[in-house]
């Protein structure tokens, strides 16, 4: 078969399947999947595996946790191997659906999670049953799909290094970027607990004998803030701040929670070593604080290896005759940062949407069926420019 004519039949193939996996993407944003909510999650995990099990080769190994269920599936192809990934939960609570309905209007599907990310999903059910149609060589192609990024995939991290680590291409399908791009980097963000401790004393006439913990928390405020540097990307938000019962007491603690942002690395072992010296300088005498909390997610930095899988995508792009994507940097944070510390990997394959959690999320409907034909001719072109 020339290599047209396999194009065109997965042009082809795209077409004759959109209606299922639009009809798959509507069943899944009708059952809503916030983070945490674990039986609502083994029910979207249900409808899913269901579809999986339509693909003939198909095979599929589900996992049960505390913040719920991870299903991998697996066609077995050629020794390369092209792993995709998506999560099934959203960053909406349960109920949204009766004040944000799941819409069509003029060209864009409105609802929960419909970008973020279940029609990343979608995409990716529909490209296994296309390319399992096709007649021709494949990668051996994995697909993870996880219940926890937007909580910042504590029981998922270890599963993606695992996968990526055998992988020789990382797709992630968030959602493409409302100009069309994908993103090729991606910053990678902590959430962390600073705690201040004081002496506890009345605020009238034994105020001399306290240590106000709230004053040694806003010393420690200012110290810690003085550390963002948008020129480098590098970012400190205090978010929550939390002390004291009443203004006639002495506070004995206090507690700042904050989120850090960064693009490498390298610069978020350098502000953890500085927010742990900041946390440790107690600013009034007898003063003492702790820090908690954890980096969430690795960043995706941009390497010539990311930028390698990026041109087959534009490659993949033009003999498609769709327009080439831009690649993108975008500070939030996903789980493909975990996969690029092992393979080259690209974010945001998923179809072009839009303003996520927000009650105004939405899906360009007509990327559906692009994105599709992109992602499977990208997944094609990996296995030939990698053999």
């Amino acid at each position: 078969m020339s290599q047209q004519t396999l194009f065109e039949n997965v042009q082809r193939l795209v077409l004759e399947h959109l209606t299922s996996v639009t009809q798959f993407l509507d069943d899944m944003v009708l059952i809503e999947s916030p983070s945490r909510s674990v039986e609502a999650l083994n029910l979207i995990a249900n409808l899913i595996a269901e579809r999986f099990h339509m693909i003939p080769g198909c095979s599929i190994n589900r996992e049960y946790g505390p913040m719920g269920p991870h299903i991998r599936f697996q066609v077995a192809g050629s020794p390369r191997r092209v792993l995709l990934l998506g999560h099934m939960d959203t960053g909406y609570k349960l109920g949204t659906l009766a004040v944000q309905p799941y819409r069509r209007d003029a060209g864009f599907i409105y609802g929960p999670g419909v970008s973020d990310m279940k029609a990343g999903l979608a995409l990716i059910w529909g490209a296994f049953r296309i390319l399992t149609m096709l007649d021709c060589d494949i990668p051996t192609l994995d697909a993870l799909f996880t219940p926890d990024e937007e909580a910042g995939s504590p029981t998922s991290r270890e599963k993606i290094e695992a996968l990526a680590h055998q992988a020789d291409a990382v797709f992630n399908l968030e959602a493409g970027r409302p100009d069309g791009s994908v993103v090729i980097a991606r910053k990678g963000a902590a959430h962390l607990v600073l705690t201040t401790h004081g002496k506890l004393s009345h605020g009238g006439f034994a105020i001399e004998t306290g240590i106000n913990a709230i004053v040694e928390l806003s010393h420690k405020i200012i110290q810690l803030s003085a550390l963002t540097d948008h020129t480098l990307g590098k970012t400190l938000n205090i978010g929550v701040i939390q002390g004291g019962d009443n203004t006639n007491t002495v506070p004995d603690l206090a507690t700042a929670r904050f989120h850090a942002g960064f693009w490498k690395l390298d610069d978020w072992n350098e502000m953890i070593d500085t927010i742990r010296a900041i946390s440790q300088r107690p600013a009034l005498d007898g003063a003492w604080s702790e820090l908690s909390g954890e980096l969430s997610f690795i960043p995706m930095e941009r390497t010539p290896r990311n930028q390698h899988l990026y041109e087959r995508v534009c490659r993949a792009a033009r003999l498609l005759d769709l327009p080439v994507p831009s690649a993108v940097q975008t500070p939030g944070a996903s789980d493909a940062g975990f996969a690029s510390l092992h393979a080259p990997t690209l974010c945001g394959m998923g179809p072009v949407g839009g303003r996520w959690h927000s009650r105004d999320e939405y899906l360009v409907e007509s990327s559906v069926s692009t994105r599709l034909a992109l992602l499977i001719v990208s997944i094609l072109l990996t296995e030939d420019e990698l053999s």
